[in-house]
């Protein structure tokens, strides 16, 4: 990918931005919507099962998927997918809640708004993890929500561009 962090963005090109919290799998649905081939992985010590990039994947993998609580994606990422129909620009952002630190989240914020605020096109797809949205009260949907209305600086530009976002849920 191209570090998006480095990059002005284009305003003849729409992005398509991948936003959510850490590990609501943003990268993972990144893999799996350009074609690739995904399957179920264990690892030594955990009980729980992970998707990532099958092995006998014909698509290769655009970017690394994290399967822990720290984010993967350090930096926003430009990842350019293209075949014979498409030519689709993607932003996968670094999640919102990482826990690395409260200085950590500042600055993927202040990228954050450094990109979206540029005269640049973009669509959102908003990935909240399924098994957050009944437990501690939502803070993860309000976590994702805070940062849209930081981006567009008030709830009602939010409300205005309602046609910019399409909301998945992951498991």
């Amino acid at each position: 990918g191209i570090n998006a962090a480095t990059i002005i963005p284009s305003k003849n090109t729409v992005y398509i931005a991948l936003i959510g919290q850490t590990g609501s799998g943003k990268t993972t649905f990144l893999n799996y919507l350009i074609g690739c081939t995904m399957t179920k992985i264990k690892f030594e010590n955990n009980p729980r099962s992970f998707i990532d990039v099958s092995k006998d994947s014909a698509i290769k993998k655009i970017a690394a998927i994290g399967h822990g609580r720290t984010s993967k994606t350090l930096l926003p990422e430009h990842f350019i997918y293209k075949d014979k129909y498409l030519n689709l620009n993607f932003l996968d952002l670094p999640g919102t809640m990482d826990n690395r630190s409260s200085e950590f989240n500042i600055f993927n914020m202040v990228n954050k708004l450094r990109i979206f605020r540029s005269e640049s096109k973009f669509k959102f797809l908003v990935l909240l993890e399924g098994s957050k949205l009944l437990t501690n009260r939502m803070e993860g949907v309000k976590e994702v929500l805070y940062n849209l209305v930081e981006v567009f600086d008030s709830p009602e530009k939010v409300i205005n561009n309602k046609y910019s976002f399409l909301i998945v849920i992951t498991n």
